[in-house]
């Protein structure tokens, strides 16, 4: 559990310190997906047999998760902040990153048998619990981040946190899924 709660903050760290270190927008589409694919995969490797297949759905599903997002932005977000008060990127990120966790969260049930139907939900929460922490933390100290170490830093910090918050509800549940992966291993199955 632990080392999957540092590999998603360290994934989400490198990944926005990348961002706003100057790749802005290609770090966010074109690398999230792989790097935190990497991370979590070294953190299930030797629990997971091939784990790299986690790293390569990740990065398959994250993409088009990203680009289902479009409709998310204007309406539905201005509507929450309306009813519901907060700031808007608050509820962008929140459903944008639940949309995108969801799609990965398919890929990844898909593709590892061990997976029930539950884990896109517990996805998509920790979708939504990325989203909404990213813009919490950005707005509580992206200012006094980006005075003391740059605009990498800020985003880094953010990310790192949005993907530790997304850490714990799937980290829980893996752990709690841990001797499904064992049984699969010890009936040489290779999910």
């Amino acid at each position: 559990m632990l080392i999957w709660l540092i590999a998603n903050a360290a994934g989400g760290f490198v990944t926005g310190a990348l961002e706003g270190g100057g790749l802005h927008f290609f770090a966010t589409i074109l690398l999230q997906g792989p790097l935190l694919g990497l991370a979590q995969a070294l953190a299930l490797w030797g629990v997971l047999p091939r784990a790299w297949r986690w790293a390569l759905v990740t990065l398959t599903m994250f993409i088009p998760g990203l680009m289902l997002t479009g409709p998310l932005s204007g309406i539905p977000a201005t509507r929450l902040t309306e009813t519901l008060g907060l700031w808007e990127v608050f509820w962008l990120q929140a459903m944008m990153m639940m949309l995108v966790m969801l799609v990965v969260g398919l890929g990844q049930w898909a593709a590892f048998h061990w997976l029930s139907g539950w884990w896109m939900a517990i996805s998509t929460l920790g979708g939504a619990m990325l989203g909404m922490t990213s813009a919490t933390v950005c707005l509580l100290a992206c200012d006094p981040l980006m005075q003391t170490g740059g605009n990498w830093l800020a985003t880094g910090v953010s990310m790192g946190a949005g993907w530790l918050a997304y850490g714990l509800p799937t980290g829980f549940w893996l752990a709690g899924r841990k001797d499904k992966i064992e049984d699969g291993r010890s009936e040489g199955r290779q999910d």
